[in-house]
């Protein structure tokens, strides 16, 4: 038991000697309010404050056992109850330094009750108080009586000031009780205040749940009324146009190419007209053919500057995606399948190939940055396999796309969506709703599988692209990436008349294509006899270029007649499609090393120099030869090789 010199702090009225107060009798039992339930105990708070105990702090929380609750019977949290304290003025900690007194005979009372329940007791406490500070007065004036008779004058002063301090403790007791009994008033009404606002709340949230089932109602029958009356005739219907981008009219081919080389110079960019004209009957080409377009020269050429300007100038969309040095799988690409999460988690590529089909029948250029950081090799495999077979230009088998996670995953995806649309139909029979996590589920897995199938389409509109640095951070392409690419070498920047340069406004420079204009290049008519002269020129190389360059596959005949239909198609000639073909096609494929006797050097010089090859050089692509014949004549060097 406490000390008789233990007292609370000033916010409390009571002492130590209350404790023996507290029996068993009902007038005398303590109240208070259920704070939490279990199946083996409760947690009642206590609304009597100060009640010592022997841990030295106020009696505030109370437990009572399984036995306890048996008696009282059912009763749940914010219930009002009356109980007794067993052993008063005990309590114990629990792990968490909690100070916890034990309950007994615990009953469930009414509010009414209740207040009239803590009002008595509190008026006996205060009572009890109130007649043992009369008692320990009258104790106060017998011993100054006494010491009146039996001490000295200055005995009678140290009564007198016994006297006064006992007075003063009364004050303070009746100050101590009236700030309690005003503090649990404006506690009770903060209390019915927070009631008030929650059955407001509640109304409210009624409300909300009425509209919304009212909502979903609507749009069952805008759905039904789709279903029945418009998905059938939809493809009559204006395709939608992504915001922030006004759809024009497509323009001529010829006039594009016309004006092609003007319009890049016109934005800023500085580059030599085979380059740019290169570029546009490649990108054409690879949007049909399911090839790359790769940009291959050095740090601040205007490479990714090039594509999206093209694409802006074309009224088309771009999106540029960093390659990392530390991608190694199809993973870092693609996307992969969270197993904690249960989710796909997609990646900035596959945005982009999401974001092409907001711009239907305009191309829409997807650019891998710096795509030899790390070897696509190992990162892009599952991409080249499927680009190639994407595209319908008649050959081969064409796949269903890209497999972003197994069809066994989107499988076990859907079955759970159906499983929580089917729990959601028969809660709303009801009037009941999903739990929270249920419905974020449902509403995660609904957006998954719509937007991220587990097979993913290449977009018809799409072109790949590349950007490549040569240096040695960088890795070499294989064989297999360079035959299934067309390369553009860029020169080293122009920069001498950067600074009296203005670029105009790309929006009034605009040449939109649409794809449906280059679908014509894909037509599966043979060759005109112009084409098969030039054709029959490359195979007559053959030989001649046999150790020195990659070689020539079937796949490299279909590239040639798509190339050469497309730049046709742009009103260019025979000879000019062969020029750049020769640039963005043969010449990255040279690559061998020396041999002792000399002979592979000296067949590539031969073709080079060949007086019947050289027309059909373009300017850069002299400028590559310069550099293949200084290779050659370098004795340091074993390899010779068109990537720099």
């Amino acid at each position: 038991m406490l000390s008789p010199e233990y007292e609370l702090s000033e916010d409390y009225v009571q002492y130590w000697w209350i404790i023996p107060l507290l029996t068993e009798s009902q007038e005398h039992a303590l109240v208070g309010r259920v704070e939490s339930v279990s199946s083996k105990r409760c947690i009642i708070r206590c609304e009597i404050p100060g009640l010592p105990t022997s841990l030295g702090e106020p009696a505030t929380l109370f437990l009572a056992s399984h036995k306890a609750l048996a008696e009282a019977g059912a009763v749940k949290k914010d219930d009002l109850v009356r109980f007794h304290w067993v052993n008063p003025g005990t309590a114990k900690r629990d792990r968490n330094g909690t100070a916890y007194a034990i309950a007994k005979n615990v009953r469930q009372i009414t509010e009414d009750a209740f207040e009239e329940r803590r009002k008595n007791l509190l008026d006996y406490l205060q009572a009890e108080l109130i007649k043992r500070l009369h008692h320990e007065l009258s104790k106060a004036e017998a011993s100054i009586d006494e010491e009146v008779s039996s001490r000295t004058q200055s005995k009678l002063a140290e009564a007198e000031a016994k006297l006064e301090q006992a007075v003063k403790l009364k004050e303070l007791a009746e100050q101590q009780l009236g700030q309690a009994v005003a503090k649990d008033i404006q506690l009770e009404q903060e209390r019915r205040s927070l009631a008030d606002t929650w059955r407001e709340l509640e109304g409210k949230g009624k409300v909300l749940e009425a509209k919304a089932n009212e909502l979903a109602a609507e749009k069952a029958k805008l759905e039904s009324l789709y279903e029945n009356h418009i998905k059938h005739i939809e493809y009559l219907f204006p395709k939608e146009v992504k915001a922030g981008r006004t759809a024009r009219a497509s323009m001529n081919l010829v006039e594009i190419r016309e004006q092609w080389v003007k319009a890049i110079e016109s934005a800023g960019l500085r580059l030599p007209e085979d380059i740019c004209l290169s570029f546009l009957v490649s990108t054409l080409t690879a949007c049909l053919s399911g090839c790359l377009v790769l940009l291959s020269g050095p740090v601040g050429t205007g490479k990714t500057s090039t594509i999206r300007t093209a694409a802006q100038l074309l009224d088309g969309g771009d999106e540029v995606v960093p390659v990392r040095p530390g991608w190694l799988d199809s993973s870092d690409l693609l996307g992969f399948y969270d197993p904690l999460r249960n989710i796909y988690s997609p990646s900035p590529f596959v945005n982009g190939l999401i974001e092409a089909k907001n711009y239907s029948d305009r191309l829409f250029f997807l650019a891998l940055d710096e795509l030899n950081l790390a070897r696509i090799e190992d990162y892009g495999a599952d991409l080249l396999s499927v680009l190639e077979y994407s595209k319908g230009d008649g050959e081969g088998q064409r796949t269903d796309g890209l497999k972003l996670y197994a069809q066994d995953l989107q499988t076990r995806l859907r079955n759970e969506l159906t499983l929580l649309c089917t729990e959601q139909a028969e809660l709303q029979k009801e009037g009941r709703n999903l739990s929270v996590e249920k419905r974020l589920r449902l509403e995660e897995l609904a957006g998954l599988l719509k937007t991220y199938p587990g097979t993913l389409g290449i977009p018809e509109n799409l072109v790949l692209l590349g950007t490549l640095n040569a240096d040695e951070t960088t890795y070499d392409l294989s064989p297999k990436v360079i035959d299934r690419s067309y390369v553009i070498q860029f020169p080293p920047a122009q920069l001498e008349d950067y600074l009296n340069t203005i670029p105009r406004n790309l929006d009034d420079l605009r040449l939109p294509l649409s794809l449906a204009d280059i679908q014509p290049a894909l037509s599966d008519t043979p060759l005109a006899p112009e084409g098969e002269d030039y054709w029959t020129i490359l195979l007559g190389w053959k030989d001649q270029l046999q150790d020195v360059v990659l070689p020539l596959g079937h796949r490299a005949k279909r590239d040639f007649r798509v190339f050469t239909n497309t730049a046709h198609l742009l009103g260019m000639d025979g000879k000019e499609a062969f020029r750049y073909f020769i640039f963005t096609k043969i010449l990255p494929r040279i690559r061998f090393l020396k041999d002792d006797e000399g002979g592979k050097g000296e067949a590539l010089l031969s073709w080079l120099n060949n007086r019947e090859v050289r027309p059909y050089l373009s300017p850069s692509a002299q400028s590559v030869a310069a550099w293949l014949s200084a290779q050659v004549s370098d004795e340091l060097r074993p390899l010779v090789s068109y990537w720099r």
